[in-house]
């Protein structure tokens, strides 16, 4: 699978080289990509966000909460039939997630929220028993039943 990271940061560097090291093809984008180490020893790439975007079918967001808007605003259009899977975490807003600006600004996407797993170990909607975070899923676009 294609798989384009945003962010370089410790979420998506670590999601994105487990993915690399998982046999997809990695593309992390950046805003800052010439020198980014986030690929590591893996057969992962960084480029600019767009790029990354462009060749992809499945989307990680793993910047900060309060760079989401700015990346949608700028490759939002871009998103329309991939895979969107949210793991950033806004601490501050009404919403910790980025479901509305995904749908208000990435027409067409397919969205899923993955649960932040915060230092204490749990997060609202965990499951303690299995200590599995919960995953919401929220269809923004598309005809793909399995991600309702």
């Amino acid at each position: 699978m294609r798989v384009a990271v945003i962010g370089t940061g410790p979420i998506g560097g670590t999601l994105g080289r487990a993915f690399a090291r998982g046999g997809h093809q990695v593309v992390f984008g950046s805003r800052h990509p010439e020198g980014s180490s986030a690929a590591g020893d893996t057969s992962a790439t960084v480029a600019s966000a767009e790029a990354a975007v462009k060749g992809s079918e499945v989307v990680v967001l793993a910047l900060p909460g309060t760079a989401v808007d700015e990346f949608l605003d700028a490759c939002g259009p871009l998103l329309a039939d991939r895979l969107v899977v949210d793991a950033t975490n806004r601490i501050t807003a009404k919403v910790p997630n980025g479901l509305e600006s995904v749908r208000d600004k990435a027409p067409g996407a397919r969205y899923a929220r993955a649960a932040p797993v915060r230092r204490a170990g749990r997060t609202a909607g965990a499951r303690p028993s299995s200590g599995v975070p919960h995953a919401d899923r929220s269809r923004v676009g598309g005809s793909d039943e399995h991600v309702r």
